[in-house]
């Protein structure tokens, strides 16, 4: 077998082994999540539970916690990840507003917050 026949029976099978994993891959609603930004934010907003223990700002809707980690960064220089627990992470949202969020085995807690009245409902 001459080596142009077995480069072409490979690309063969190389393209029907791509065709078949993604009609897997499409059932499965895969995502794929390779930095550490996506990887923390699809951990956080994979909890039901958010308890919440910040005296100054009270937040009486997860969803608005939810959009601050969606759309907000997570500034690694500032989290504590070495934790055997509980990791602590800091998320930004726009310039000075940020959260603090322990990511917990089942659920997280809010335990900082700064700068977000502009979410008050009040």
């Amino acid at each position: 077998m001459t080596t142009s026949n077995r480069l072409i029976l490979y690309g063969f099978g190389f393209l029907i082994g791509l065709i078949i994993l993604l009609f897997i891959w499409d059932k499965k609603d895969a995502q794929f999540n390779y930095t550490p930004q996506a990887r923390v934010k699809r951990s956080l907003l994979s909890k039901n539970e958010i308890r919440q223990s910040v005296s100054k700002e009270k937040f009486t809707n997860d969803s608005i916690v939810r959009f601050l980690i969606e759309h907000g960064k997570v500034v690694f220089s500032k989290s504590i990840t070495n934790r055997d627990s509980c990791n602590l992470y800091h998320i930004k949202y726009k310039s000075e507003a940020f959260i603090e969020i322990e990511n917990c085995p089942s659920y997280i807690h809010l335990t900082e917050t700064n700068g977000l009245q502009i979410f008050r409902l009040d």
